[in-house]
């Protein structure tokens, strides 16, 4: 079903909607994409609860999200490879992103996540490279692996009066082009020369991530860093 140029699918038990994708007419002529609360159709309102797996997986044209107070869930790779998108705004009520939903956002600066959010989870924000900030929710219980793997500039400082488990992969990136190291302390980029290491970039077009073992990791940390 379409409404508003997006695309739904609608429980009619529960009288709620998932949104699953769109078409060209759900963006404003900024390329804004607004996720609705409620929408209606042959009279019946719906609510709308969620965000459908890989609903706008590789979307190129989406610029700023806007979700609506109410929308609860959105699933693995929503937003996956949206390379466009730069500013994101998530109600209270969404209490779980699921894996990898932000995956490789290029152009995302900053984040402010909804309070209710207990877990950040396995590679939400992986590859967003100038992601710089992070507004952390009140609820946050813990940050699991590769959550922000590659985040290159990525600083921050987690709640002292939250108790948070953190993956020790959560934070760590490599970017070899400069020779450039994250080690996922929050405090960002470090300088470092790898002069005798063997350093592989894998693609380019990536900006040369490391994908090494990561039992190495360790080791690579306590050599640079």
């Amino acid at each position: 079903m379409e409404h508003n140029g997006l695309l739904f699918s609608l429980n009619e038990e529960t009288k709620e909607a998932v949104i699953t994708g769109r078409t060209a007419e759900a963006l404003n002529e900024n390329g804004e994409l607004l996720i609705p609360a409620k929408v209606v159709f042959d009279n019946v309102e719906y609510l709308v609860t969620e965000i459908g797996e890989s609903a706008f997986d590789g979307d190129e044209d989406i610029t700023a999200l806007v979700v609506e107070e109410g929308v609860k869930t959105i699933r693995e790779l929503a937003f996956n490879w949206c390379s466009s998108l730069k500013t994101v705004q998530l109600p209270a009520s969404i209490t779980t992103i699921e894996n990898e939903v932000f995956h490789a956002c290029a152009k995302l600066v900053s984040v402010v996540l909804p309070e209710n959010l207990s877990t950040i989870q396995y590679c939400t924000f992986e590859n967003c490279y100038r992601l710089q900030s992070v507004t952390w929710p009140q609820a946050l219980e813990s940050i699991e692996s590769e959550a922000f793997r590659c985040c290159y500039f990525l600083q921050y400082e987690l709640p002292e009066d939250q108790e948070i488990e953190v993956a020790d992969d959560a934070f760590l990136c490599f970017y070899l082009d400069d020779h450039w190291i994250n080690k996922g302390d929050g405090k960002g980029l470090a300088h470092v020369d790898p002069e005798d290491e063997e350093w592989e970039i894998i693609d380019e077009d990536h900006l040369g991530f490391y994908y090494g073992d990561w039992e190495d990791v360790d080791e690579l940390i306590e050599q640079f860093c």
